[in-house]
């Protein structure tokens, strides 16, 4: 008996139809944080888990997407520091379709925000 399925966000359909994208089947795991640079997407408890990670000499890519709509939070320019060879985007980024690109892209997209509405 299955006991799980993938239910595609709805990005998927946009996702596919890019052209040209082919999945990377090597090089270090590419993660994506897509969120408002808010406290309650809880930036804090990804990049600590992240530092955890680099601390032990994993190989990994960083994506950090979102905007942020008054002062940085102190921990996004403390992320910028600690994760600056990780990093290959970091900010809002320039167009719809490079976000999905920087989606499609990506082997794992990373949630912790507090709640979802």
């Amino acid at each position: 008996q299955k006991k799980s399925s993938v239910l595609y966000f709805p990005l998927y359909e946009e996702l596919k139809a890019l052209s040209g994208y082919k999945p990377k089947k090597d090089g270090p795991l590419r993660i994506v944080w897509p969120h408002r640079w808010e406290h309650d997407k809880n930036p804090g408890s990804f990049f600590e888990v992240m530092l955890k990670i680099k601390q032990d000499g994993l190989d990994f890519k960083l994506n950090i997407l979102g905007e942020c709509y008054s002062e940085w939070p102190p921990v996004m320019s403390q992320a910028k520091e600690d994760f600056h060879q990780n990093i290959d985007s970091f900010g809002f980024a320039e167009s719809k379709s490079r976000y999905y690109q920087i989606l499609a892209e990506s082997d794992v997209v990373v949630s912790t925000a507090q709640h979802e509405f």
